[in-house]
């Protein structure tokens, strides 16, 4: 949870990446922007790298976006290293 907000989806789509799902971020209601150049809620799938990286989760965050029907959605694509994905599975 990020600035109050959840998340509004997390799929995983393969065994070491997982797609975080925000409808109309928190950030851009603030700072105006052109939807179809750019998105300033870009720089959180920074934070969210941070984050997973510091907590000893080694990935890298990619961040796309979509409008539809008027709604940005932005997705977080979060791949997880291979060794991370590996650890996980020895502790099930």
């Amino acid at each position: 949870m990020l600035f109050n907000k959840i998340a509004d989806g997390l799929v995983q789509s393969t065994d070491n990446e997982y797609f975080l799902i925000e409808i109309n971020p928190l950030v851009n209601k603030y700072i105006p922007f052109k939807k179809d150049s750019m998105n300033c809620a870009s720089y959180l799938g920074g934070i969210i790298e941070g984050f997973l990286n510091s907590a000893d989760f080694r990935c890298k965050v990619s961040t796309h976006f979509q409008e539809v029907e008027n709604v940005l959605k932005t997705y977080y694509i979060i791949k997880f290293d291979d060794e991370i994905i590996q650890r996980d599975s020895e502790l099930k």
